[in-house]
């Protein structure tokens, strides 16, 4: 049991090892994107014995956890900047159906702009993207940035337990 389990160790150690090397780089440039004044993030990606060790640059203060440094909505940015990062690398699919689901509700206003153009860029040619929010804000921006139509967009004005939803096309 012990050579086993080593091997797998050594095995799995060694595909994460070279996953978040791949990554690292993508997963900068999409933080970047959103961030243009964090130019130096830098991430460190790297494993601990039961999860990742994620390591960022602070304005030359050198790598720190997340949380140590940043606030709610950037560490929400960076989970979802590290999920699109991964994504991209790994996914065997063209045009990959991808769910967000009110990801960016602690994100700031000119970052979730930021961060709409980002979608609407390289990443929807790449993913098939199903955005669901509560903001109309937050939808309207993604309809600014070119990510979706206004009046492809669909909105649940009600709804009952006998009749189920009702629904509107548009913002309006």
């Amino acid at each position: 049991l012990g050579t086993a389990h080593r091997a797998f160790i050594e095995s799995r150690d060694a595909v994460l090892t070279d996953t978040f090397e791949r990554i690292s780089g993508q997963f900068a440039a999409y933080y970047e994107q959103v961030n243009p004044d964090e130019s130096a993030f830098d991430p460190s990606i790297g494993q601990s014995r039961t999860g990742v060790d994620l390591r960022v640059e602070f304005y030359d203060t050198g790598g720190h956890p997340p949380h140590a440094m940043h606030s709610e909505g950037h560490q929400d940015l960076m989970g979802v900047c590290l999920f699109l990062a991964l994504a991209t690398e790994l996914s065997p699919l063209e045009r990959l159906p991808m769910l967000l689901d009110d990801v960016v509700m602690s994100v700031d206003g000119a970052h979730r702009a930021q961060f709409a153009r980002l979608l609407a860029g390289e990443l929807s040619g790449q993913f098939q993207l199903l955005a669901t929010t509560h903001d109309r804000r937050w939808a309207g921006e993604l309809v600014e940035a070119g990510l979706v139509d206004a009046e492809r967009v669909i909105r649940f004005t009600d709804w009952a337990p006998d009749t189920g939803p009702e629904i509107t096309a548009g913002l309006n």
